[in-house]
């Protein structure tokens, strides 16, 4: 129990709470429309990767 303690105190990018508001798994950006499965050319920032 002590163990998953340490994993539900994980830094704030992989909390529970933030991973309801980010959509996008690519660029966790909470204003990206993206949702987690559609094409990440529907992604605001897949044109900075160089993935167009």
């Amino acid at each position: 129990s002590e163990i998953a303690a340490v994993v539900s105190e994980a830094p704030a990018e992989e909390a529970p709470q933030e991973s309801e508001l980010v959509s996008c798994n690519l660029c966790l950006d909470p204003k990206c429309p993206r949702q987690k499965g559609e094409p990440r050319t529907l992604c605001i920032h897949s044109g900075k990767r160089g993935e167009a």
